[in-house]
């Protein structure tokens, strides 16, 4: 009886642990001006031959691929706060921004087909 005792003890003490830790919850949704950081660091990153977007330098708001010899910065003043929060004017911009990228990998895209097909 002792025994049984001490392992419901020693199991609710763990997932507690596991709770105060966050082992057990979901993710938090990515916000959605960050969403947008993201997503334009993927294309940037893709279109510059740096393969996937890695990370985003909080300090200098900058963003970093993989094989990082290139970064992008964000073309408007905005801070790490305003990012998290993400007021609506500032979604605007960010979605703005995002369908300016956008067109730059498509126009990319268009720009090395229209390449290769000269060298055939």
């Amino acid at each position: 009886m002792k025994v049984k005792r001490k392992i419901i003890i020693v199991g609710v003490v763990m997932i507690l642990h596991a709770l105060q830790k966050g082992v057990l919850s979901q993710e938090p949704l990515p916000f959605k001006c960050y969403q947008d950081i993201k997503d334009v660091g993927e294309i940037f990153c893709k279109i510059t031959g740096q393969r996937r977007f890695m990370n985003i330098i909080w300090q200098d708001l900058v963003l970093m691929c993989t094989t990082a010899y290139s970064n992008l910065s964000i073309p408007f003043k905005v801070t790490e706060d305003q990012i998290v929060i993400c007021p609506d004017d500032l979604e605007k911009k960010f979605d703005t921004w995002k369908r300016e990228w956008l067109r730059n990998e498509i126009q990319a895209k268009n720009d090395m087909c229209n390449c290769t097909e000269k060298h055939r």
